[in-house]
């Protein structure tokens, strides 16, 4: 791979050298905003116009300027091949295509910051310099310096699946040094569900569609992403019977999840009413479930960021989308649901990620402690 194209984003606090990018968070006030502008502008003009073109944008949700430079004679040849290659012969989802995307970008960028001339010149060495680099950079979501330790391992993994692609093709001589290379990044022992009473204030403080979102993800256990993929004629109500033959109802729909596989899903029913009420109040006939103010399909990342923005507003911590999910599983596990079920819910590969959510809580022991304990000694 001859790195000829390259994508990088830079905040205003180090418009001078363009080594080392980073976000930078811009003040309200308008002056401030516009003399930023100007120093954008004056930086434009300092470089060749043949050789790079700036792009300026700004974040409403993150009141944040960012220069977007692309490097006319970097370009990653064989990038654009390799990813017709995973959506045509593996069949990745646009999620997965997108992901790769973004982490092979990263890579060109390590690259021609390090003055590589390509990939094929990457050791070990320069791996651990690249693992240095990514724990660097700015993490858009959190605003703080220094990417998860799950991004950096899937980079990893994306850099090492991508010089598999090219050794098989090209050189079967070709060494890749992210192969098996010793990272290990610190995992979390536990789910981390978001506790019920953080939960109530964040929904009632939420416009009426940011408040069906985030109560639909809580109450499904959905991933992010297939919720934004949910049209308005996804959710019906169905009726069911429980076990005592009382009759019940209850919202059901259809998702297609990682790996493409189309799997069911549940929420209760007074999310399910709360859903067709908002349908029915939207002035517009557009198919997608939620939608931005332009009347677009709205995205996985604008999802987060409204989630970001009411935690911002109440003054609480950072709040990650995912923990919905958690919360959802968390709910189902400790109040007695099975864990095969729970898997075909979250459409989980393997169980044993499900049964991480198995962590009873106190009450819980008490209960089938006092429940056992009880039958036990009626036998007796």
């Amino acid at each position: 791979m001859t790195v000829r194209s390259k994508e990088r984003k830079t905040g205003l606090s180090n418009c001078g050298p363009l080594n080392k990018p980073e976000n930078w968070n811009v003040p309200r006030d308008q002056s401030n905003r516009s003399h930023h502008r100007c120093k954008l502008v004056a930086l434009s003009h300092a470089y060749p116009t043949d050789s790079i073109d700036i792009k300026i944008t700004y974040n409403r949700a993150y009141t944040q300027f960012s220069v977007t430079i692309f490097h006319e004679r970097f370009e990653m040849v064989e990038v654009d091949d390799f990813l017709k290659h995973l959506e045509q012969i593996q069949r990745c989802s646009p999620m997965t295509l997108k992901a790769y995307r973004a982490d092979l970008g990263r890579l060109a960028a390590f690259l021609m910051e390090q003055g590589l001339p390509d990939v094929y010149s990457m050791t070990r060495k320069n791996v651990g310099h690249y693992i240095q680099w990514l724990d660097g950079r700015m993490n858009s979501r959190t605003g703080l310096r220094g990417l998860s330790g799950a991004t950096i391992a899937r980079s990893l993994a994306s850099a090492s699946s991508f010089m598999e692609y090219l050794r098989y093709n090209s050189d079967e001589d070709l060494k890749n040094p992210f192969y098996r290379y010793p990272f290990r990044r610190k995992r979390p022992d536990n789910p981390n569900p978001i506790e019920e009473y953080t939960l109530d204030l964040l929904l009632a403080s939420m416009t009426k569609r940011d408040q069906l979102l985030f109560r639909l993800m809580a109450a499904s256990g959905l991933r992010v992403s297939e919720v934004a993929s949910l049209n308005r004629d996804s959710i019906t109500v169905g009726r069911d019977f429980d076990e005592d033959g009382e009759e019940f109802h209850v919202g059901q729909g259809t998702v297609t999840g990682k790996g493409g596989k189309v799997r069911a899903f549940r929420i209760d029913f007074e999310t399910a009413l709360q859903c067709a009420e908002y349908v029915e109040s939207r002035q517009d006939s557009r198919p997608e479930l939620f939608t931005t103010m332009r009347q677009t399909r709205m995205s996985v990342r604008a999802m987060q960021q409204r989630l970001q923005k009411w935690c911002r507003d109440l003054n609480f911590s950072h709040v990650n989308v995912h923990r919905l999910r958690h919360t959802f599983a968390t709910q189902m596990a400790n109040n007695g649901m099975g864990s095969i079920e729970l898997k075909a819910l979250l459409g989980h590969e393997s169980l044993t990620t499900t049964a991480k959510y198995y962590k009873l809580y106190d009450e819980t022991l008490s209960r089938s402690y006092h429940s056992a304990i009880g039958r036990s000694r009626g036998r007796q």
